[in-house]
């Protein structure tokens, strides 16, 4: 700490300092800012530092960061940050003054102006205590896809995509760990970790191109982890994205919730990290970005580990060994990352109702798969959102031709879905043998496994399903009572001969019959 930054801390220790009840203030520390939690608020002071990657040296600096970090926060956590406000000095000490500093007064720093949030209200703590539901997911995931879909993209912001740009952080961080070989990591797993990195960016150069020009380099968040997001008033609310660096923000949507699946992963919190990455891709469509997101959670674990190692720098020496051994537990997930998947292929069969969602989201979570389900693929195609109900939409979208074209996106999405190594699981009726051998042949196309998850329930309860599906109005299907009576007049019901089959009436459990699936050729 600055010496001449010793009267300034110690004087917003005090609730005299500002122009609200304060109660007791609570005072935290980064290595790039100070918090102080003042009664209903928090306000962040920037540390007079330069790191390279960031430069808060001047008042200038410093004033320009405050701004940026309401300006790109407000993005995601409009009822949190307010706005930059104002330390004023006189010769009674320092105000925080909202309102701007009064004659006589000068300004001594500006400070971010931030709505308070319960600390047990963070998702890591949420976590730590077996508090973070899959609905949390799924809210984090629909958030960030509206988020990226309205980001800042152009010329400017490419940049941050090319294979060039990716390179430069990548490699320096093998560069700036080699110091720590014997301490944090291995001398022949670093290695090993440097030298996959590089053939991958030379074999895979013309693919980050393509993702420049599909327009999925954004002006993102940069530090998407549990910490930074909280349940707040009912919603998560995802916060303190990096303001200091863009080349540090923007870049490849699947290097921004790549971080979200690492610190899932790390966590130890698999099924959380396949329901968010499923609900995401469901909202967005990008099931040709997945090539890159396992090369983006390595670098996202590389870049923790290498955190890590620098923090174990200035550990006390009773708890350095504790910060080593988690710094070589990020290096042991990016050599996870880079683990050879087995990837297959996998549909549901049954008419609405049945319980082909559920079932084939459980497939999802046991076989870390992606599930493609035909309800969104054709709202997606007919360019109406997910939540939008068909008759709504004021064109028919239950065409033959509408259909044929969402079987044929299906196997599309299949395709790319298992060029990134994972299980594609396409949740549809497949009521057609002809539908169900066009997934087969793909299958054997690719020399992946294949599967059936054949559906049913009685007549009864597949009316009461939709009749509740119907009123609660919640799901992204339009499926009605009379559009089940049309499928069961025309459903073709699946032959042994089509392949493997696991038949299901809801009862019971198929984690068995798809461990044993992931083992064929």
């Amino acid at each position: 700490m600055s010496l001449s930054l010793s009267p300034l801390l110690a004087a917003l220790q005090q609730p005299a300092a500002y122009a609200h009840p304060a109660g007791e203030i609570v005072h935290l520390e980064t290595h790039i800012s100070h918090v102080f939690l003042a009664g209903d608020y928090a306000y962040k002071l920037k540390k007079p530092v330069d790191f390279g990657f960031l430069d808060f040296t001047t008042p200038e600096k410093r004033r320009a960061a405050c701004a940026e970090e309401v300006r790109l926060n407000t993005r995601l956590a409009p009822d949190i940050y307010l706005d930059v406000v104002p330390v004023c000095r006189n010769e009674a000490g320092y105000r925080v003054r909202p309102e701007g500093c009064a004659p006589g007064e000068t300004e001594a720093e500006v400070l971010v102006h931030m709505r308070r949030f319960p600390q047990d209200g963070l998702l890591d703590h949420l976590a730590m205590t077996g508090q973070l539901t899959p609905d949390i997911m799924t809210d984090i995931a629909h958030q960030l896809a509206r988020f990226h879909a309205a980001a800042g993209r152009g010329p400017e912001i490419d940049q941050f995509g090319s294979v060039d740009s990716v390179r430069t952080p990548i490699m320096q961080n093998f560069v700036q760990t080699r110091p720590y070989i014997g301490r944090t990591v291995s001398a022949a797993t670093h290695a090993r970790l440097q030298s996959w990195a590089e053939a991958f960016l030379r074999t895979h150069a013309g693919l980050f191109s393509e993702r420049v020009h599909a327009g999925k380099i954004v002006d993102g968040h940069g530090d998407l982890h549990l910490r930074n997001m909280c349940k707040f008033d009912g919603r998560v609310l995802i916060f303190d994205c990096i303001e200091f660096n863009p080349a540090l923000r923007a870049g490849d949507v699947m290097n921004d919730i790549a971080f979200l699946i690492m610190d899932l992963d790390h966590r130890a919190l698999a099924a959380h990290a396949n329901r968010f990455l499923n609900e995401y891709l469901e909202q967005t469509r990008d099931y040709a970005g997945l090539t890159l997101l396992d090369f983006y959670r390595f670098y996202r674990a590389c870049v923790r580990a290498k955190v890590m190692s620098f923090e174990s720098d200035g550990a006390p020496a009773t708890e350095r060994r504790g910060v080593e051994q988690e710094a070589a537990s990020y290096f042991d997930l990016a050599e996870q990352a880079l683990a050879p998947h087995t990837p297959g292929l996998l549909l549901t069969c049954g008419v609405c109702g049945s319980g082909k969602t559920t079932l084939a989201r459980q497939a999802a979570e046991v076989l870390d798969g992606v599930m493609v389900r035909s309800d969104a693929v054709r709202k997606h195609l007919a360019g109406i959102p997910l939540t939008t109900r068909g008759k709504e939409s004021g064109t028919d979208i239950y065409t033959p031709s509408m259909t044929g074209r969402t079987y044929t996106t299906l196997l599309q999405h299949a395709r790319e879905v298992i060029a990134s190594g994972r299980w594609a699981i396409l949740d549809a009726v497949y009521g057609k043998q002809s539908e169900r051998a066009a997934a087969a042949a793909l299958a054997r196309e690719l020399h992946v496994p294949f599967g059936i998850l054949y559906c049913q329930a009685p007549h009864s309860e597949l009316t009461r399903r939709l009749d509740q599906r119907t009123s609660q109005g919640r799901d992204i299907s339009d499926a009605t009572v009379e559009v089940l009576e049309q499928q069961l007049t025309h459903f073709e019901t699946p032959g042994p001969e089509e392949g493997p089959q696991f038949s299901s009436t809801g009862k019971e459990d198929p984690e068995a019959w798809l461990v044993s699936l992931r083992t064929r050729r």
